[in-house]
């Protein structure tokens, strides 16, 4: 599967991470860190919408429920593992185990915490974010 933006979004990290390895204020370094975070977070949510939506389109008769699905999937926000493993329970239960097992632990807790210091940042809190 291919996903449009994935080229443009490994650009704009790899701009992000040669930016910020050569800016020296901190406060510039914590912009460049926060991007990435929100940058990383939509990526994630996105991917998590194109693939769902794939699969719907590919194992439906009826392309009015492939529509459903995708308008369900646009309200579908928050991408930490247990939101996502959630939205493949609707399609898939084994699935759902799969990858929440596969994304126990800390994949799972490094999400989470993206996902939070997304939020965070998009409402305009303070955020001290690493890169």
């Amino acid at each position: 599967m291919i996903f449009p933006d994935l080229e443009r979004i490994e650009t704009a990290f790899e701009s992000a991470r040669k930016h910020a390895a050569a800016t020296e204020p901190p406060e510039d370094q914590a912009r460049i860190t926060q991007f990435m975070t929100v940058l990383a977070s939509g990526y994630l949510e996105v991917a998590c919408r194109t693939i769902l939506s794939a699969y719907a389109e590919r194992n439906v008769v009826d392309m009015r429920v492939a529509a459903f699905v995708d308008k369900r999937l646009e309200r579908a926000r928050n991408p930490t593992v247990r939101n996502i493993a959630d939205l493949v329970r609707d399609f898939d239960e084994e699935r759902a185990r799969e990858l929440a097992k596969f994304a126990s632990g800390d994949v799972s807790d490094r999400i989470g915490v993206m996902v939070a210091q997304r939020n965070r940042i998009a409402h305009g809190y303070p955020q001290d974010v690493e890169l």
